[in-house]
């Protein structure tokens, strides 16, 4: 995951072309994310990903697979700081 220009994205291996991410949480192995299309989840183990055009399909896939619904979702900005927890600054020159 990574962030440019206010905007988090990800390529996922073997691409080119970079995904835009809203929100998103990762779960175990899945990347589940808000997307300029919708919502995917991302095996960062097998490298498939799934689409979802709609709020209802992924809570459905999500429900089945035990994975967060949307509404626990985050921006970059809120995982990140949670990430480091502002300890970085103390530790870096």
């Amino acid at each position: 995951m990574s962030e440019g220009d206010t905007f988090a994205y990800f390529v996922p291996d073997g691409e080119s072309e970079q995904i835009r991410i809203d929100t998103y949480l990762i779960k175990d192995d899945d990347l589940c994310a808000s997307v300029d299309s919708g919502y995917i989840v991302y095996n960062l183990k097998t490298k498939k990903i799934n689409n979802f055009g709609t709020e209802r399909l992924y809570n459905t896939f999500a429900s089945a697979h035990n994975l967060p619904p949307i509404k626990q979702f985050r921006d970059f900005d809120h995982q990140y700081n949670n990430y480091w927890n502002g300890w970085r600054f103390w530790t870096l020159p």
